[in-house]
């Protein structure tokens, strides 16, 4: 079964690494000398409105700087927004949009076509990578977005998929990488269990 081509954690990483971040931090992990963690939620849907409206939920407001890019993964500093970003995804001229909020804990957040890499995938794919370990507010505010079909966190990479894995029977809840995943039942309610990687954020 070939794995999902759907950029998360390292992945991301790799392909951002050129693009200029907020002025105080670089793409690494080590900020101001103090070593951050890493954690990568991913979220999906067939439809592209309940990615986009996660990200808005989640970024709430706070001013970014943005980049596109197309099948080849360059991304390219844009001042267009993020309803630009999923017209254009929608009608296949964009493959990838991220958005580098100036300040706090999220390092950036990603709206991913079908077309990412290449290769046409089922759906829309959001990334947000996050610095701090207090997760559970950005975990329940995904948790709200009517429309999405699948919600997870992982630590360092991230959790790895293929296509038909956005069920409860098939979603991978053993990566060694995750830590929280909830995934749509056919009737609509989330089905929620912790990875192998799990810790509360009250504990962190």
């Amino acid at each position: 079964m070939e794995a999902s081509t759907y950029l998360g954690g390292f992945a991301v990483y790799q392909a951002l690494v050129d693009f200029p971040m907020r002025e105080s931090a670089d793409v690494g992990t080590i900020w101001q000398g103090v070593a951050m963690p890493q954690f990568v939620f991913e979220f999906w849907s067939q439809e592209i409105e309940p990615v986009v409206e996660a990200i808005v939920r989640v970024l709430d407001g706070h001013p970014t700087h943005n980049a596109a890019a197309t099948e080849s993964l360059q991304y390219e500093p844009t001042q267009h927004g993020l309803d630009w970003a999923a017209h254009q995804i929608s009608a296949g001229q964009l493959s990838s949009f991220s958005l580098h909020p100036m300040k706090g804990g999220i390092r950036y957040a990603l709206l991913n076509g079908p077309g990412i890499g290449g290769h046409k995938r089922p759906g829309y794919m959001g990334t947000i990578e996050y610095t701090l370990a207090d997760y559970i507010h950005i975990w329940n505010e995904l948790l709200q977005v009517n429309g999405l079909g699948m919600v997870c966190l992982g630590h360092e990479e991230g959790v790895g998929f293929t296509d038909e894995q956005f069920t409860p029977e098939d979603f991978p809840w053993h990566d060694n990488f995750l830590v929280i995943g909830a995934v749509r039942s056919p009737i609509g309610d989330w089905v929620q269990k912790s990875g192998p990687n799990y810790f509360s954020p009250l504990d962190a």
